[in-house]
């Protein structure tokens, strides 16, 4: 199932064009490594699909009903929200619904007769729905997922605005994995964090049931995370089936058939050209009109050739650290 649909995008600022004609496919249980040289519109095009950005051609489609998160926004908050409950906010309909089990608890005090035969229905109804959201796993869904990104006891009681932008940044990933979005956008998510910590993420987003969308310039961390690769260049988004590994590898052998391909033209160009100046030559030495009209013949041909545009070599793969 196709979680997220980017079909022929053109981005413009002022009178610059971004990028053009840019369609790919974001799966159901896809983990997609986005890459492209420095300034190609990586992060513009995460932003596009949260609508923050606008642009100028084409559609995003977003499957109905579809969750999207994303790690690049850094909302502001209240200026007394804590760490601790600025995580919690991924559980805020859980909370609700435990709110309305204890003020419904504190009724069945009061009540009795059909009024309380009612309630204990509808007390016994919200029980299940708690249960089903995993209400009664939320502590040790937040202690696995801040242990894992280091967020310390001492760090989940500062408050949020007191935080360094790396401890911020690790506290909304924290929240936004815990919110488990039907689709996950993560631009460059091993910042601010330690080889444990990305070890940890790793290993948690192998796992993840949803879409995964990530830009990053550790190859190592695309390697192990991403079984898909999509270039994004100038006029096109190319498409690897593999990690970065694969791409490095089958990106210089595309290379390699492309400009193969493209010097077996220009040697057909070239002896068409050459036979198109001979039969002129022998045109004039002979008188002949036949060979006027051949060297007529062979021009048509060539100019109906779609011409190859030179592969370039210094741009044949982007290199990450």
């Amino acid at each position: 199932m196709i979680e997220c649909s980017f079909n022929n995008l053109t981005k413009y600022y002022g009178a610059n064009k971004l990028f053009q004609n840019i369609s790919f496919d974001l799966k159901t249980g896809e983990r997609v490594g986005l890459i492209g040289q420095n300034g190609c519109g990586k992060t513009t095009l995460m932003k596009m699909i949260m609508g923050v950005e606008d642009y100028q051609e084409g559609s995003i489609a977003i499957r109905k009903g579809a969750r999207v998160g994303y790690l690049n926004q850094m909302p502001v908050y209240e200026a007394g929200a804590t760490t601790i409950s600025v995580i919690e906010r991924a559980f805020e309909s859980v909370f609700k619904l435990k709110q309305e089990m204890k003020a419904l608890e504190e009724r069945l005090n009061h009540l009795q007769g059909d009024a309380l035969e009612n309630a204990l229905l509808s007390y016994g109804r919200f029980t299940e729905e708690f249960e089903s959201v995993g209400g009664y796993d939320i502590e040790t869904k937040i202690s696995k997922i801040t242990e894992g990104l280091q967020i310390t006891d001492i760090l989940k009681g500062m408050l949020f605005a007191q935080l360094s932008g790396g401890e911020k940044t690790r506290v909304i990933l924290a929240k936004l994995l815990l919110e488990q979005p039907d689709i996950l956008l993560l631009d460059e998510p091993s910042n601010h964090l330690d080889l444990e910590a990305i070890e940890w993420l790793e290993n948690f987003l192998k796992e993840y049931k949803g879409s995964v969308l990530v830009i990053s310039h550790d190859r190592y961390f695309l390697d192990s995370v991403v079984h898909k690769i999509v270039e994004l260049e100038f006029n096109r988004a190319v498409h690897y089936l593999g990690n970065y590994s694969y791409y490095v590898v089958e990106k210089e052998r595309r290379f390699l058939v492309d400009y193969k391909i493209y010097q077996n033209q220009q040697k057909k160009i070239d002896n068409m050209e050459r036979q198109i100046e001979r039969y002129r030559i022998w045109g004039v030495m002979r008188d002949s009109d036949k060979m006027f009209r051949r060297a007529k013949e062979l021009e048509k041909r060539l100019e109906k050739i779609d011409m190859l545009d030179r592969p370039i070599f210094e741009k044949r793969k982007v290199r990450l650290e």
